[in-house]
């Protein structure tokens, strides 16, 4: 594995719960499913399997690539997007700036954390890091590169695209190291910055105890080497302090464990983990860089980039991610009977970004069931979120309870959305477009809704069925929503299990779908409109004020 620095570019999440495209609060209104959830129609399956089918269609050939993804500018169906990030009337005096005030430790992946001011913009930049340059994808203004890094001096880094550059210094610092291993007590169970923190062998942390890793810590840890957490363990990382994990000489390690502990890691990176295979979690068989069972993880930005694992796993574990950066991971997470709560969460380029077709259940996150609590089920959220180029589904929805508000989901290889077994799924004020299919009301009885959404340009917008042998027998509720522009079908209802149509299991109220069969019908409309690239409708098109609830059909955008 190569020594890697690696930039987070980050600007504005996807769909807009506001016309002020500064505003990125994306989560109005989430309903009783938030408050003890929702008496879901079409009730539960005893089926189980796995996740969706490759319904047809592949990512190299029928899938947009990065260097030709939407940018704000061809979003929409013709209309005023507002303006290109090409516009040199609009453009940034300093398009990004540089947040983070890392010392480089020669020998580890290092992270870097850039910020956009372009807006929402899908492209290629120019990194350049001392003598060397690289190509690196921004996926709604955000994106990552690998770099070798040498020496102990100081580094410029330089940021360039159609829209400006940013240069920046950053500096090296050596440190003596500190070696430990076994079981930690006493002044091993806390690590400061003054030294790097190597883990020769596993490392745990019995019960009754607690790791403290302060602010700009760096973490090498051998291979295969774990971090098991049956205590607590607190990493109090800052914006301008990060603390890193990474792997020692270049030989990924495991992860970090937490086996009925707690962990709460502020501001914390890790890279170069998920190599122990004697740990493999789930559908794509890799280890979990951060994994809980029956325990609670609580990540407050920082990221996982650039590793051979799957960033997240869980089991009976309740898992919190606030604007955190996944990237180039086997699996974004994945998590069986748990309660899981993203907010602000970028997850793209899963397992890589090189465009080839793969099939290895690479999804951006995999919910499996539902956490039960005192009898009752604990509803997963995913608000705020951007999940862009992954090789298998978005979000893979398997017997799970989930609310999605807010999403941006792009350039899956399979559905952006791909519901089955069981249980329910509602997705609102979200922007599913340029993948296989939309959003799938698979096998087995999941009950699905869609409100408030824009599924647009994917060859099948909303589809209820899929091509598994096993029935679909749940429920396809739409209301409120936009899918146009799929260029197979808008609305599909064929069941392979089933034999083909099954009839009443789509219901669509106040939509634009552009079919013949739902036009007219339960207020839905006819025509195309238009909208901007946060997804809001333009002024003057087709579906302004004209949902069932008064707003515009498809993204509720609200605000003057």
């Amino acid at each position: 594995m190569k020594n890697l620095l690696v930039l987070f570019l980050i600007g504005v999440v996807g769909a807009c719960s506001s016309s002020d495209p500064n505003e990125d609060d994306l989560t109005k209104d989430l309903g009783e499913w938030v408050d003890g959830g929702i008496d879901l129609e079409g009730g539960e399956a005893d089926q189980v399997g796995g996740d969706s089918a490759d319904d047809g269609g592949g990512w190299a050939d029928e899938h947009v690539s990065p260097d030709d993804a939407a940018t704000p500018e061809d979003v929409g169906s013709g209309g005023d997007s507002g303006g290109g990030d090409d516009d040199a009337s609009v453009r940034p005096a300093d398009p990004y700036s540089v947040e983070t005030a890392w010392k480089f430790a020669p020998g580890l992946l290092t992270p870097v954390v850039i910020r956009s001011a372009v807006g929402p913009i899908t492209k290629t930049v120019t990194v350049t890091v001392g003598n060397q340059s690289q190509k690196v994808q921004l996926y709604r203004g955000l994106g990552s590169g690998s770099f070798v890094t040498t020496g102990s001096e100081a580094i410029a880094v330089k940021v360039t695209g159609t829209d400006g550059f940013t240069t920046t210094t950053l500096s090296a610092q050596m440190r003596p190291e500190r070696t430990l291993s076994g079981v930690l007590t006493g002044d091993d169970l806390v690590w400061t910055d003054d030294k790097d923190i190597v883990l020769s062998s596993d490392v745990t942390i019995p019960q009754g105890e607690t790791l403290t890793v302060g602010s700009g810590v760096r973490v090498k840890a051998a291979a295969k080497v774990n971090l098991v957490v049956e205590g607590a363990m607190e990493a109090l990382g800052t914006k301008e302090e990060p603390i890193l994990f990474a792997a020692k000489d270049n030989n990924p390690w495991g992860g970090v464990r937490v086996m009925g502990g707690s962990a709460l890691l502020n501001e914390t990176w890790f890279t170069g983990g998920g190599g122990d295979g004697t740990f493999a979690f789930g559908h794509s068989k890799s280890q979990p860089v951060v994994f809980a069972q029956s325990g609670v993880v609580t990540l407050n930005g920082g990221g996982v980039v650039d590793n051979p694992g799957k960033a997240f796993g869980g089991k009976d574990a309740t898992v919190t991610l606030t604007d955190t950066l996944v990237s180039r991971c086997d699996t974004g997470g994945e998590f069986e009977d748990s309660w899981v709560n993203m907010n602000g969460a970028y997850v793209v380029e899963i397992p890589n970004g090189d465009g080839l077709a793969a099939d290895d259940d690479n999804d951006c996150v995999y919910l499996v069931g539902a956490m039960i609590e005192d009898g009752a089920e604990r509803v997963s959220t995913l608000t705020n979120i951007v999940f862009f180029a992954g090789k298998d589904d978005g979000i893979d929805h398997n017997n799970a309870r989930v609310l999605v508000d807010g999403a941006w989901i792009e350039n899956m290889a399979h559905e952006g959305v791909a519901a089955s077994n069981g249980r329910g799924i509602v997705v609102k004020n979200s922007v599913v477009r340029k993948n296989n299919q939309g959003i799938e009301a698979g096998y087995g009885a999941p009950d699905v809704v869609v409100d408030h959404c824009l599924v647009v340009e994917n060859q099948v917008g909303l589809r209820f069925g899929d091509e598994y042998d096993w029935k679909a027998t749940g429920k396809l509720t739409v209301k409120n929503t936009i899918s146009v522009k799929n260029s197979k079908n808008n609305v599909l209802n064929d069941d392979t299990g089933s034999g083909g149509e099954v009839p009443g299991a789509i219901d669509i109220q106040c939509s634009m779908v552009n079919d013949s069969e739902w036009d007219g019908k339960g207020g839905n409309l006819p025509g195309v409109p238009s909208w901007d690239s946060y997804g809001c409708l333009l002024d003057g098109s087709p579906g302004k004020n004209a949902a069932c609830d008064g707003n515009d059909v498809g993204v509720a955008c609200f605000g003057d």
